[in-house]
């Protein structure tokens, strides 16, 4: 019997972050020294159980999700503390002073 292994790889992400990455909305995430820069493929998205503050104050996030600040981010379903969704890393490098969150280029 043949078995085959696949490698899963988990990042998790504060919301309204997390959320912005797994829509497409939001397509950096800008790491630390420790978090590896050569890995390419699928990614799965965990929404941490924090909220971000900058999130809440981010032009990206409010032009993005414009009716939160009528329902709230919780209405909108931006979950807390699960796995809710995948995206496929086809690029990174090393975080620089300077790296800011930006709308993918279409």
């Amino acid at each position: 019997m043949v078995r085959r292994v696949t490698e899963t790889r988990l990042l998790t992400v504060q919301q309204p972050w997390a959320t912005a990455i797994v829509d497409g909305k939001k397509d950096v995430e800008n790491r630390g020294p420790r978090f590896g820069v050569g890995y390419r493929g699928p990614l799965w998205i965990h929404a941490g159980r924090e909220w971000s503050d900058d999130g809440f104050r981010s032009d990206l996030i409010h032009e993005a999700y414009p009716t939160a600040v009528d329902v709230g981010f919780r209405g909108l379903g931006f979950y807390l503390g699960a796995v809710i969704g995948r995206v496929d890393v086809v690029d990174a490098h090393r975080f620089e002073p300077g790296c800011t969150p930006r709308k993918p280029s279409t």
